[in-house]
């Protein structure tokens, strides 16, 4: 058997070349530029999300705070015609200094009693005043 060395060879063997085949640098570069390519649509998908889950935050704190607005606009419209309770049963003649307390204490405890005081047209406030004196249930008529 003959052995031939590389010389004889010859330089067009391919089977025995160890120069590569393929250019590693470009190689390289694509599957560098492939994995930024997924990475960034990765990205892109991810602030996407983060974007939307933003949005609907932002929404449900904005309706949040109108519905906060709006129960403390009530609270504060409340407790501003509360403190016109004893005012407002000043102006009828009908009861006693004694009752008005009593009455003032009473509407003052249910919202919607003071709402209804404020609502009830003068002349016809010291007739609902008396029936409330009678019982609270003649008024919401529970009777």
């Amino acid at each position: 058997m003959e052995t031939k060395t590389r010389d004889e060879l010859g330089e067009n063997d391919a089977s025995l070349s160890f120069a590569p085949t393929h250019n590693t640098k470009t190689s390289s570069e694509e599957c560098s530029s492939q994995r930024r390519r997924r990475r960034s649509r990765s990205n892109d998908n991810l602030l996407e999300a983060i974007k939307e889950v933003g949005l609907a935050m932002g929404r449900e704190i904005k309706e949040s705070t109108i519905k906060l607005t709006e129960a403390m606009s009530y609270d504060v419209t409340v407790a501003a015609r509360r403190v016109r309770i004893n005012e407002e049963l000043l102006k009828l003649s009908i009861i006693s200094m004694f009752e008005r307390h009593k009455e003032t204490l009473q509407i003052a405890r249910d919202h919607e009693i003071v709402d209804v005081l404020f609502t009830v047209a003068d002349d016809e406030k010291e007739e609902w005043v008396k029936a409330l004196l009678r019982g609270r249930s003649f008024v919401i008529g529970i009777e």
